[in-house]
Order: structure tokens, then sequence, then C-alpha cells
């Protein structure tokens, strides 16, 4: 089911914990992690799904949301994805969030071909999908290592490349896969100016990244 909505969506990322590993070593070699940073800082549009789940078959069904994922295939469009188990106050209720950026709407309609057969014994009703484009990226720059105060770049896509040869903080904010970040998704009202946003989430102290998306 899909559903449209005039609002606008924020995705972002708190930064709960830090681990520093110090060493001595004479030669290092390790992957360039850029090439992926840039392909999912630079995907245009979002999709967020909503999911009720089952009470007890959360397991079942995040086995299934993987395995029937973009992640088990190769595909241009696809950039990056989470998936999000929300808080809740209620025991009868488990609801997951999943959070997508592609390059094109087609890629997008096929992973939810092949997901939403395997999911559904697992869900209580149908999955909520909203379709989203990106506006722009918030980045939290902690001043930690410059002993600056925080401050929150406001990055256009394809407009700020020089973001990948500086010293930013939260670069992390791209990373790719499921795990080592907890994230939330907001919907606010349409008609919410971009500063007003901006300065949301600029007074988040744990703020690692955010991108604003419009529905």
């Amino acid at each position: 089911m899909q559903r449209k909505l005039r609002t606008k969506v924020v995705f972002s990322i708190v930064c709960l914990s830090i681990l520093v590993i110090t060493g001595s070593v004479t030669q290092l070699r390790a992957h360039d992690p850029k090439p992926v940073l840039r392909s999912i800082y630079a995907a245009p549009m979002g999709v967020v799904t909503f999911y009720q789940v089952k009470p007890g078959s959360e397991e079942n069904f995040i086995n299934a949301m993987v395995s029937s994922g973009p992640y088990n295939r190769v595909l241009y469009g696809f950039a990056n994805e989470r998936i999000l188990q929300t808080v809740s106050a209620s025991k009868e209720e488990t609801n997951f969030i999943s959070f997508a950026r592609y390059y094109d709407k087609a890629t997008a309609d096929f992973i939810d071909t092949q997901r939403n057969p395997a999911i559904a014994a697992f869900l209580q009703k149908g999955p909520l999908r909203v379709d989203a484009s990106l506006i722009e990226h918030e980045l939290a720059d902690w001043g930690w290592e410059k002993g600056t105060e925080q401050s929150v770049l406001h990055i256009r896509p394809l407009q700020n490349e020089d973001i990948f040869t500086r010293n930013i903080s939260s670069l992390s904010f791209f990373k790719a896969g499921y795990t080592g970040q907890v994230g939330m998704v907001e919907v606010l009202p349409a008609n919410k100016q971009i500063n007003e946003i901006r300065d949301l989430l600029g007074s988040r102290r744990g703020l690692s990244g955010a991108s604003i998306f419009s529905t």
C-alpha cells in the first residue's frame, strides 16, 4: 500500500558512543570507504516503509527482510537501507521502519515485489510506503579534534563534494549496512520551513547527521 502525503520527512542518526583505539603500526592498508559514502550521499530518493509485525514474529520478520532485501542483489539504483525497530509503550504492538535510499523508483518497486511476499506471513497488515525526494543533508561537525564548538553543515548533494576531503566528524552518517547506529524518522508539517528544521536539528548535541526529504 502506498500513500501520498504532503509533508517533510527527516531521517537522522544520533551518536551514542565512541570507541577510540590507539596503537603503533609500520604500514596500514584499508578499504577506501569514500565511494560507498558518496553513493549514499548522492541518492536523490528516499523510501520510508512502515511495518506492523505480529508479536512473536520479530526474528522471522527481520530474517525475511534481510534475505529478500537489496543487499543480496547487484542493483545500481540502490544506495542504502536501515531497518529500525520502533520504541513502543505497548507490548502488543511491534513496529518496524525501513528507510532506504535509491537512485530510481523502478529499483525500489522491484525490491518490494521481492520482499513483500516473503514477509507477508509475519505482518498484521500490509506495509505502508511513503516515497520522498531529498532536499539536503545536515552533517554535524563536533569539533572535538579541533577544539571548536559543534556546528552543523547544510549540504546539498552534488554541490559539496569537498566534504569528502575535509576533516568532518560525522561522514559515518553515510555508512552502509544495518548495524552500528540508532536512527530516527520524523514526520513534519509541509509548511515547516527549512531554516526551522535546520535550527531544530542543530540544537541536538548528539546529532551525527540528518537527511531532509519532501513528499
